[in-house]
């Protein structure tokens, strides 16, 4: 989605109620290692960072500071969020790139986007998860690791039934990003974890001549793997149509 006026907005949606955020103050990302192209800007906003926010309207909203080039991130973080939080991927709104909108992460190089910069949002969309199943849980008194979550709604064994609109109408919730979230196993993701198998593909002939610092956009990172390269705890997001590989359904 596009913010016709980010701080403003920002600001906003950090004051609404009815609504859920995962946080975390603004922090200048890592520069570049040695031999990378980009440049790393200083600038942070007054205000926190926002990764993930959910809200009573039946939306969620996902933050990230690399913008998509024609490589897919945008779909691709959106399929994490939307697996980590079990909603449908309809209900995820994507804001990339905005200087007041979105954290500072940093140039957007090569695979970093899903292998770096996808991490702590994927955290902030567990931690939203484990939040609002918590909540569930103190309402009806029982264990939750009892319930179970499908498409936004929370239900337990003994037919209660609620979902996180519902859990968040009038309310504000605020709870700063942690680091010993537990994410979903890959086993268990049902978007970003496809069962499908890497079958490679010559590259065109005309790029044989080139060097490889050239062919950077399409033939290292697609080769590598650009979006087909997976997080070290089990996310494979999908591949840009560009790469020189196709994917083929498992038997």
């Amino acid at each position: 989605m596009t913010y016709m006026a980010p701080r403003t907005e920002q600001q906003s949606l950090l004051e609404s109620t009815g609504t859920l955020l995962v946080l975390r103050a603004p922090v200048v990302p890592p520069a570049p290692a040695p031999g990378q192209p980009g440049v790393v800007s200083v600038y942070l906003q007054d205000y926190d960072d926002v990764f993930v926010a959910v809200s009573e309207q039946g939306w969620v909203r996902a933050f990230c500071g690399h913008v998509d080039l024609g490589t897919g991130i945008q779909t691709a973080l959106a399929q994490i969020v939307a697996d980590e939080l079990d909603v449908p991927m309809s209900a995820v709104q994507m804001v990339l790139g905005h200087t007041d909108a979105s954290p500072n992460q940093g140039p957007t190089i090569a695979s970093a986007s899903i292998q770096i910069t996808a991490r702590p949002l994927r955290q902030a969309a567990a931690q939203a998860r484990h939040i609002l199943v918590d909540l569930a849980a103190d309402m009806w008194n029982v264990d939750a690791e009892q319930l179970s979550v499908q498409n936004g709604r929370i239900s337990s064994a003994h037919g209660q039934a609620i979902d996180y609109w519902a859990l968040l109408a009038g309310k504000q919730y605020r709870e700063y990003l942690r680091d010993d979230i537990q994410t979903k196993a890959a086993k268990d993701l049902k978007i970003a974890w496809p069962r499908l198998s890497p079958v490679w593909i010559s590259p065109p002939r005309r790029w044989a001549s080139l060097p490889m610092s050239m062919m950077c956009g399409c033939l290292t990172c697609g080769m590598a793997g650009s979006y087909g390269r997976p997080m070290s705890d089990g996310i494979r997001a999908p591949l840009s149509a560009t790469a020189w590989f196709q994917w083929m359904p498992l038997a």
